[in-house]
């Protein structure tokens, strides 16, 4: 299988489901690593261990 590495714009999500300000972060690789890679960091680096990838917005840029 072939693995397409692309550009992604991450953003993490509030309850009701509208972007929150100040966790935007542009990321490299597969979907999957790029999502696998942003929740690692706000579980982490920010104290966030309960998001999961429902909280996340990924976009491919």
């Amino acid at each position: 299988m072939k693995y397409i590495c692309k550009k992604w714009t991450a953003n993490l999500l509030d309850s009701s489901g509208a972007i929150r300000t100040g966790y935007e972060a542009v990321l490299e690789g597969t979907r999957e690593e790029a999502l696998r890679d942003y929740l690692y960091h706000l579980q982490e680096n920010c104290g966030m261990e309960e998001v999961t990838e429902k909280d996340v917005d990924l976009e491919a840029r």
